[in-house]
């Protein structure tokens, strides 16, 4: 996707980048706007502003195509360009110009990554966004921001959750009921589903996360809906789309709804991967048995009474879909498979077929569920391996042919939500400070001075994989936090130093990257780094994990989401404490 992108910057008339560093694009962009970490939400509001006040509109889309402009119109009103400046530290200016670059230079398409989720203001900045793209009349143009439709036939569905993973129904509590209603082992199925039943009720009433709240509607009917709103009016995290991680990793440590006895972790690394992670390793702890599935041995992984070397995606065949499945690829096996090892579907159905799910999991094999998912194409395996890839078509003008193309109660693109308002929650966007920040918290700000943008990832490695590949540690070789050079020059730093960067939370050590296009009081941190060369069990994964700075904060109220973009912090040398 990234290396299309990239081709498509050069072909672009106009770029507009937003972002606290100068990455590439932003070296001959148009527009380089150098924000403040976190405040991404202020500057799309006040783009709105000026799109609205010049008239730059697409008054077409927006009469015939939303609801709720009329209300936009006042609400954006306080939120001025020079508003913004002062919160964002963008000139007003500067603001103004990218903002008629975007409205006026057709078609314009948007694209942000993990800063924009990464915030503690994530669910109003994306709204932001998506009113920007809808009163500008850039949804589902040619050029524009499109959905695409799913590759035709292509089964993403698994009876047992009915999970829909375009995100339009998450309902478990009755799936599981349809799927444990089988006609075999009748009494063991009784007593599991009665057992998943009451836990699950348990568990997610506590998390207050049954389903996608606002997704749902468009399946249960509308009067059911507007129950649903209410019910969760004031709860938290109403729009999270997965369990909170915080909240999981605190319910086991305070058995609270209950105790959590077992835990199968498949491909992932959390103490590396997810923030507060001392909060992990002392859950980790008091689990009873831990299941783990993975190529290496991880930090993580030493904490398994029971690992399980999973097969890599090179020993064997799969259809993979994106996160919306609007396209799908065949990883064919490259090599023969190396040792006892297992794909982590072939484990799941095994293991199903042990608990008596049969219907649930029908499939006997992880090849018997590839052909289950392309039955529908009009392919055999062996067609779709010659053609490598499906994809969906562009569904353009949609909105134009389809009368409820946009999942709303309206049919239309609501600019203004009373199913939002219904739950409480703000109807139009709004703005709201970092957890952390010299606004938020100035108190903190005098003795962690620096904003401290955590969790970038590297592009020769993979969230935490990779560090035991020695051609790709040579390249990368140590963890690396960007500092300006003044910045550096002030601590009595130079270039390749052991730095600490200190929080609130907790301190690591990093080395040192002078890097002058970086603001001078901010700092960027690499993520998960952990050194497989060092002893197991630990293998110095408490050393340079820049989540052991990110503990205990406020977070998103909609979504939960975290400010690991924008803590404060301190940056000394290794031995001036």
């Amino acid at each position: 996707m990234w290396s299309t992108a990239a081709k498509g910057y050069k072909k672009c008339p106009k770029v507009i980048v937003v972002d606290p560093r100068r990455i590439s694009p932003a070296e001959n962009a148009d527009h380089w706007l150098q924000l403040r970490p976190g405040t991404d939400g202020a500057l799309a509001l006040a783009m709105i502003n000026v799109i609205i006040v010049e008239d730059l509109i697409d008054r077409e889309f927006v009469n015939n195509y939303t609801v709720g402009f009329d209300r936009l119109k006042e609400h954006i009103k306080p939120f001025t360009p020079e508003w913004a400046e002062e919160i964002v530290g963008v000139g007003a200016e500067d603001i103004r110009a990218a903002a008629r670059t975007y409205a006026t230079v057709k078609p314009a398409c948007m694209q942000w990554g993990n800063a924009v989720d990464h915030s503690m203001c994530n669910f109003h900045t994306a709204r932001s966004l998506l009113i920007l793209r809808a009163i500008t009349g850039n949804l589902h143009v040619p050029g524009g921001d499109i959905v695409f439709e799913r590759p035709q036939g292509l089964r993403v569905k698994f009876p047992y959750l009915d999970i829909d993973f375009a995100g339009f129904r998450f309902m478990p509590l009755q799936n599981y009921q349809y799927a444990l209603d089988g006609n075999h082992g009748k009494q063991n199925i009784s007593s599991t589903k009665r057992f998943i039943q009451d836990r699950t009720l348990q568990f997610l009433d506590f998390l207050k996360y049954n389903f996608y709240p606002l997704l749902r509607k468009f399946s249960q009917g509308e009067g059911q809906a507007l129950k649903l709103m209410a019910e969760l009016k004031g709860a938290r995290y109403p729009l999270s789309p997965v369990i909170h991680p915080p909240t999981f990793w605190k319910s086991i440590v305070n058995n609270d709804p209950y105790r959590i006895r077992a835990l199968w972790i498949i491909g992932a690394n959390p103490l590396l991967t997810m923030s507060n992670s001392l909060l992990i390793e002392e859950a980790l702890k008091l689990i009873e048995y831990i299941v783990v599935s993975d190529f290496f041995l991880t930090p993580t992984a030493h904490y398994a009474d029971l690992f399980l070397p999973a097969s890599t995606w090179l020993e064997y065949d799969e259809v993979h879909n994106s996160g919306a499945h609007t396209f799908s690829v065949f990883p064919r096996k490259k090599v023969v498979k190396i040792g006892d090892t297992l794909d982590d579907q072939e484990v799941m159905i095994r293991l199903a077929h042990r608990l008596g799910m049969h219907d649930a999991f029908p499939w006997r094999s992880h090849q018997e569920l590839t052909d289950w998912m392309l039955k529908g194409t009009g392919l055999s395996f062996e067609e779709f391996c010659e053609k490598g890839i499906l994809t969906g078509k562009a569904r353009y003008y949609a909105y134009e042919k389809e009368k409820h193309f946009f999942r709303t109660p309206s049919g239309k693109f609501e600019i203004y939500s009373d199913t939002l308002a219904s739950m409480g929650i703000s109807p139009l966007p709004i703005y709201r400070e970092p957890a952390f920040s010299p606004v938020s918290t100035p108190q903190v700000a005098e003795k962690y001075p620096l904003i401290l943008i955590g969790g970038v990832k590297m592009a020769d490695y993979f969230h935490s994989e990779g560090r035991q590949i020695s051609s790709l540690r040579r390249r990368n070789p140590d963890p690396l936090v960007e500092i300006n050079p003044k910045t550096a020059a002030s601590i009595g730093c130079s270039e390749g130093d052991w730095v600490w960067i200190e929080t609130p939370h907790g301190r690591v050590k990093m080395r040192a990257k002078l890097f002058d296009g970086i603001a001078e009081n901010v700092v960027c941190a690499q993520y998960a780094w952990w050194f497989p060369e060092e002893a197991p069990p630990e293998h110095g994964w408490k050393k340079s994990n820049i989540n052991l700075t990110f503990g205990e904060m406020d977070y998103d109220p909609e979504t939960g989401s975290e400010s690991l973009k924008s803590m404060l912090c301190r940056i000394y040398p290794v031995g001036n404490n």
